[in-house]
């Protein structure tokens, strides 16, 4: 099994997993979880590009009258590491000329679900106003995206590495993420920022 169908098998895994323990959390809520998907699918690698970039992985609903609450895209890592991966560039190692926008640019869901499957914890980060503060003035009235280094993937083999951003958890405002969602066995439950960060290494492991 080559490193791109196992990280696949292991995403189509872990996004399995998390539809079917959120379903008793989010019911108590009135909520439902819909998977965007093909006929016969579970997972982001058999959606068609254009609406996973359109929409992400998941849409939530009310239960009582079915009103679209918002859009989620999944990004799930094996290891844990202080760091969120914003990835700025995708197939970064090919022609120059062929480059494209990672999905921290194109990504349009509301929501960013960001989870590391070791330590069983989840970010909720609202994506638009990620975008808002990276690209807000720092204390050199510059962008302050510019206060983190842009790096290569390094984590899966691949022919065409991803580039993005590694941005501290704990930098990342309230505003942006106040929630997580710890998973527990076949149960996950709501949590704020301090238990998240708790669980994450004290050093980064290798991106």
């Amino acid at each position: 099994m080559n490193a791109f169908v196992e990280n696949s098998s292991f995403e189509r895994a872990f996004t399995e997993k998390l539809f079917g323990v959120t379903k008793p959390m989010l019911e108590a809520e009135g909520l439902f979880l819909g998977r965007m998907q093909r006929s016969g699918g579970a997972a982001k690698q058999d959606l068609n590009t254009d609406l996973q970039k359109g929409v992400g992985d998941f849409l939530l609903f009310r239960a009582d009258t079915h009103t679209y609450v918002r859009s989620i895209d999944l990004k799930v890592e094996r290891d844990s590491s202080p760091n969120l991966f914003f990835e700025t560039w995708s197939n970064y190692s090919m022609d120059p000329g062929r480059w494209t926008l990672g999905w921290g640019h194109v990504i349009k869901a509301d929501r960013i679900w960001f989870a590391f499957e070791d330590a069983g914890i989840i970010a909720v980060i609202c994506l638009k106003k990620m975008r808002a503060w990276l690209v807000g003035k720092n204390d050199r009235k510059r962008p302050r995206s510019t206060d983190y280094r842009e790096v290569e993937q390094q984590r899966h083999p691949q022919a065409n590495l991803s580039r993005g951003l590694l941005i501290p958890f704990k930098d990342i405002p309230v505003d942006v993420w106040s929630h997580s969602m710890i998973i527990e066995g076949d149960t996950v439950r709501m949590t704020g920022r301090d238990e998240f960060l708790a669980r994450l290494p004290l050093r980064k492991v290798k991106r």
